[in-house]
């Protein structure tokens, strides 16, 4: 793996990452408000089967209103990934105000990191389909 410096541009967006990360953070307690305005799930609707992403909605609402285990039982993808946001908007800005180098994954890295979030979605669709059945 290479390092390489920090440009200009992601300097910027790891401002606009934590910007994000603290409005939503702030915000969730209102989520449940908007959370009925939401359409309902069309592939769910149209198969029977839930999609790789049902019950995001119902994950991310039990996550804002403090419940993550209840969180992870609705969405465990959803979960990590928005725990890896919120961590990344914190650390973003201080890796960028640090000046540290970013890693550059190789080709071959990148060909594991593609097939590892491939089977991350199958597994995760696998749960929903015996959870949510």
């Amino acid at each position: 793996m290479r390092w390489r410096p920090l440009r200009q541009g992601e300097r910027q967006l790891a401002l606009v990452w934590s910007f994000s990360s603290v409005v939503i953070l702030a915000l969730g307690p209102l989520w449940a408000r908007f959370a009925p305005l939401l359409p309902r799930c069309t592939f769910r609707a149209l198969t029977g089967l839930p999609c790789p992403t049902c019950g995001s909605t119902r994950a991310l609402l039990a996550l804002a209103g403090g419940h993550p285990v209840e969180a992870f039982l609705w969405n465990p993808l959803v979960v990590a990934l928005a725990a890896a946001f919120a961590a990344g908007g914190l650390v973003a800005p201080l890796w960028a105000a640090l000046g540290a180098p970013l890693p550059v994954p190789s080709r071959r890295a990148w060909k594991v990191i593609r097939l590892g979030a491939v089977l991350l979605v199958v597994a995760n669709w696998a749960w929903l389909a015996v959870r949510l059945r």
